[in-house]
């Protein structure tokens, strides 16, 4: 077969191959003796490109040797002297039929010139395999906050920390810890005496994506039952993958009470799984001894932050503003209203009622941190006249408050503990509890309770609830890693092997 260049450039047949990268045209030999033609039709038809008009086959002649013949500068096609032979179109069936991958008719020497085929990649399966039903014997715990604990601010790490030693040690669970910054200054500060590298011999503390590639730390794990992780917006990839292949998944969060663990299916905002069913969960949960404990904690003044400062408090009536991470997730995901939008408006409503806005820099934010934006806050503060930002235990300012306003705090459980009316514009996870009122429009929502249009009653009540359904069920660093397992298993609705 003896075919030109020019004989193909221009058919649209032709260049729908050359599109789909069969084959590349600069590579190709011209004249054509080793059936190069016959080698793109057939790599066609097994890309699947249809092809069914492009096919040419010469009837007669014989091949000729191939002839160099320089190109112009100006790319001017060669010429040859003897007339083209007219051709013929084939039919897909004819095709198919000759150039089948078994076919005896196929050219001999197409393992020796025809191009390397184009692999079509092709997502790699994951290795994870669920464990057939029964109880969890294999559990990833995800830690965050470790720079936190290491400065002796956050004990998170050391709840999961514990909880996974007594999993592993009494219960036979082979447990894999996740550990992004400071993971190796945390076990070293942990388990001082023991090689971090040589913890446990049934502990691995793995790598993991940052963007929440989750298959590919289960295709290092090989399989896994239980997943407890972070409930940052930016880990919904894991839950994703989990809620996918049927693997049980709780997130978590550092509880509002001291040293806790707040634990959810979904989600520790307004969106989670208790938040939703919260108003039915404490229509009747008992409140037993909570009234005392709540005295105790304020008569000793343990919050989940350390309370510092002493700052005069206003005795004229005030509404008390708790400061928050201004970018923290809770106000940028969950409101639609910002900060500091919100402390305008709150003073506003303040100076239209003749009264006083306390702020109270939130304690954990670290000058100077861009998420944290505690400067921000405090220069937004200095722009209103009747706001007084001050440090003083979150207690003492509470029992002086008119009530509590508020994008999405926490601490909104220190206002729990001393009975002041709560009101909150972003999605809490206690938005549906009873024991606050929730508008997310905060003028409307600043006036229902400026004129307790409320039930007042109701929402203390409601409020001694949540602390005593919070007392059950968070995970507490004082609890024995045992009762914490009792509590997770419970809350997650699996039983762990042993």
């Amino acid at each position: 077969m003896e075919c030109r260049w020019k004989d193909f450039v221009g058919d649209p047949y032709f260049t729908k191959i050359f599109d789909n990268e069969i084959l590349d045209l600069n590579r190709m030999i011209w004249p054509d003796k080793f059936g190069t033609i016959a080698k793109i039709i057939r790599a066609a038809v097994l890309k699947g490109v249809d092809i069914s008009d492009i096919a040419k086959e010469e009837k007669g002649g014989e091949s000729k040797e191939p002839t160099d013949v320089p190109m112009e500068e100006k790319n001017e096609l060669p010429e040859v002297d003897e007339p083209i032979t007219p051709i013929r179109r084939m039919s897909a069936e004819e095709i198919q039929e000759k150039f089948a991958p078994n076919s005896s008719e196929s050219p001999k020497e197409e393992k020796k010139t025809s191009p390397p085929k184009k692999v079509v990649s092709k997502k790699k399966p994951s290795k994870f395999q669920r464990s057939p039903k029964g109880p969890i014997k294999n559990v990833l715990l995800d830690f965050r906050n470790i720079d936190l604990f290491l400065d002796k601010l956050n004990h998170t790490p050391e709840i999961l920390y514990d909880l996974g030693l007594y999993l592993q040690r009494e219960r036979g669970v082979k447990v894999f810890f996740h550990m992004l910054s400071g993971g190796r200054k945390f076990l070293k500060a942990k388990a001082p005496e023991q090689n971090p590298k040589k913890l446990d011999l049934k502990y691995k503390v793995i790598k993991f994506d940052r963007n929440g590639n989750t298959p590919k730390i289960i295709d290092e794990m090989g399989h896994i039952d239980f997943y407890l992780g972070f409930c940052g917006f930016k880990h919904r990839g894991k839950r994703k993958f989990c809620q996918e292949h049927g693997i049980p998944n709780m997130v978590y969060e550092a509880g509002a009470l001291k040293d806790s663990l707040l634990i959810d299916k979904t989600s520790i905002y307004g969106d989670g799984y208790t938040s939703k069913r919260f108003d039915e969960i404490l229509s009747e949960y008992p409140i037993n001894d909570t009234p005392d404990y709540c005295q105790e904690t304020i008569d000793n003044n343990i919050s989940k932050r350390t309370q510092a400062g002493n700052d005069p408090i206003p005795e004229e009536p005030f509404i008390f503003i708790p400061g928050q991470a201004m970018r923290d997730t809770s106000i940028t995901r969950c409101s639609k209203v910002g900060l500091l939008p919100f402390i305008t408006m709150v003073s506003e409503f303040a100076a239209e009622h003749a009264l006083t806005v306390v702020f109270k820099p939130h304690p954990g934010l670290i000058p100077g941190k861009v998420r944290h934006g505690l400067q921000e806050q405090l220069d937004h503060c200095a722009k209103f006249e009747n706001i007084k930002v001050v440090r003083n235990s979150v207690f003492n300012i509470n029992k002086k408050a008119m009530f509590v306003a508020s994008v999405n705090c926490a601490s909104i459980v220190d206002s729990f503990m001393c009975q002041v009316p709560v009101y909150v514009c972003g999605k809490s996870f206690f938005m549906r509890s009873g024991a606050v009122l929730y508008d997310p429009d905060v003028k409307k929502g600043l006036d229902k309770m400026y004129r307790e249009q409320f039930e007042a009653k109701l929402m203390l009540k409601r409020q001694m609830r949540v602390i005593s359904w919070l007392r059950d069920n968070l995970l507490f660093k004082s609890l024995p890693p045992e009762e914490n397992v009792r509590r997770l298993e419970n809350l997650a609705g699996v039983k762990f092997n042993g």
